[in-house]
């Protein structure tokens, strides 16, 4: 996965067939670019992750 605020790619789409697929496996993350706070950056992907899948 990548650029998940992209509207380029249907990732709720994408989200919901891994689900209902039963697929309990791992995502990736290709993230492109360095963050000085790569914490935050962290949590801000995981509530982006998270929201996408209707999770939150």
């Amino acid at each position: 996965m990548h650029e998940l605020w992209s509207p380029d790619y249907p990732y709720r789409l994408f989200f919901k067939l891994l689900s209902e697929s039963g697929y309990k496996g791992y995502c990736n993350a290709e993230i492109g670019r360095a963050s000085c706070e790569p914490i935050e950056f962290m949590k801000y992907y995981r509530g982006l992750f998270l929201a996408l899948q209707n999770a939150i």
